[in-house]
């Protein structure tokens, strides 16, 4: 067991599997496109989001996946927020309650905004 594979898994440090901006746009164009879980605050959501993505605080993530409310088994989870901190916890805490496959969007909204890719906003 890692460091933050314990007690500490909330820390924003340490590593999680990734996927680049560009293999994730390329990801949401396929017939069964993965779950996009926005890690950010409401505020910074409704200013620019990946279309599709659903809002969650990392406590509200906590809640749903332990209340089997999260939905959508079998799709694959990519957890993004601004920079890529707040996602790595989400991660960990997604591969935790059985989604293996659990990812997150390298350098965060910062590297979907470089590459130049959509956002909706509200």
């Amino acid at each position: 067991m890692g460091l933050f594979d314990g007690p500490l898994w909330w820390l924003p440090l340490g590593r999680a599997p990734e996927i680049e901006a560009e293999a994730l746009a390329a990801e949401l164009e396929q017939a069964s496109p993965p779950l996009l879980l926005d890690m950010r605050s409401r505020q910074e959501f409704e200013g620019g989001h990946v279309p599709g993505a659903r809002r969650y605080t990392v406590t509200e993530l906590k809640s749903a996946l332990e209340a089997d409310t999260l939905g959508d088994e079998g799709r694959r989870c990519v957890a993004l927020c601004l920079s890529a901190h707040r996602s790595l916890p989400a991660v960990r805490l997604l591969r935790r309650h059985g989604r293996a496959d659990a990812v997150h969007l390298r350098d965060g909204m910062r590297a979907w905004w470089k590459a130049g890719l959509t956002t909706d906003k509200g």
